[in-house]
């Protein structure tokens, strides 16, 4: 028996069969791509909305770094009329110590002289004849007159002396309560070398000025501390040919110094020295005035440019 043969696969069948996959991958792509598609868009709209955010950002950023600019200087403009404000109260003060303590000294000299003068009158009386009567006779006596005089009047200096120290030394301190002021002072220390030192006390100008007109008072003898501390801290900085100038600013004393080729550490030399005056200041100590030296921001000691945006 004879088996037919298969029978042959068509052209256009197998073509068809081609087609119908090629069209059901590309469908199937084309629906991945469609989806990509929406989700580029998606992610191209949230892109959209996020550059909008973050140039609203930067705006507000730049706004407040703006204010943070603002802020600064109108802070240093606060300082600076705080501070002065401050020492201007305490300058008051000092002034106002100033006529207690003359007050004081005026009666305990007054109570000093009435006081020996009740006391040792006789001794007193005596020591004056001597200087008024004798003492310009003496070079025409004899050397052994001479002698037994001055021998004299020797023993009644001492005993003269002697009283007038326990008068003295029985004299109580100033009744007032103890007045604490600043002494304050700024350096520019571009690099950190000090190169430009401004100091303000809260002493009246005039001491810079008129110091010869003013008498002996707490505000001359609380620059003349202020002027030895700068100057053993100049010394000891290596700056001693250095001379401060010395001025007014708001009817303070201010100093300013030049401090070129100053040590680095020239800021905590000069609060040591000043430091150190003051606590070994009597005449301060009578007056019961303390002193404390402050660094401070040198923009706080420099007039502002602009009172703008101050709030003052």
């Amino acid at each position: 028996m004879t088996t037919a043969s298969a029978k042959p696969a068509s052209v256009t069948g197998s073509i068809d069969e081609v087609v119908r996959w090629r069209a059901g991958e590309e469908v199937g792509l084309r629906n991945e791509i469609d989806a990509l598609d929406r989700e580029i868009d998606e992610m191209r709209a949230a892109m959209a909305a996020l550059s909008e955010r973050l140039e609203a950002r930067q705006s507000a950023r730049s706004t407040l770094d703006s204010r943070v600019r603002t802020i600064a200087n109108s802070g240093t403009i606060r300082a600076y009329q705080a501070l002065f404000a401050a020492l201007a109260e305490q300058a008051a003060a000092i002034s106002e110590r100033s006529g207690l303590v003359a007050a004081e000294e005026f009666a305990r000299n007054s109570n000093l002289e009435t006081s020996l003068m009740a006391s040792s009158g006789s001794l007193f009386e005596e020591y004056r004849q001597f200087k008024v009567t004798v003492e310009p006779t003496l070079s025409g006596l004899p050397e052994s007159y001479r002698k037994v005089l001055l021998a004299h009047h020797a023993e009644l200096a001492a005993k003269v002396r002697s009283v007038v120290e326990s008068a003295v030394e029985s004299i109580h301190p100033l009744g007032a309560e103890t007045l604490e002021i600043d002494v304050v002072w700024g350096m520019d220390s571009p690099d950190g070398t000090p190169d430009l030192l401004v100091m303000v006390v809260p002493a009246d100008e005039s001491v810079a000025t008129g110091w010869a007109d003013r008498g002996d008072d707490v505000d001359l003898w609380l620059a003349a501390r202020v002027v030895q501390g700068l100057s053993e801290a100049l010394l000891a900085g290596g700056l001693a040919g250095v001379r401060p100038a010395l001025g007014g600013h708001r009817g303070l004393l201010a100093i300013e110094v030049d401090l070129a080729d100053a040590r680095p550490d020239f800021g905590a030399v000069l609060a040591a020295a000043l430091t150190r005056v003051f606590a070994a200041a009597p005449e301060l100590d009578e007056a019961r005035v303390k002193v404390t030296p402050r660094q401070v921001d040198l923009d706080w000691l420099l007039p502002p440019e602009s009172t703008e945006g101050s709030g003052a």
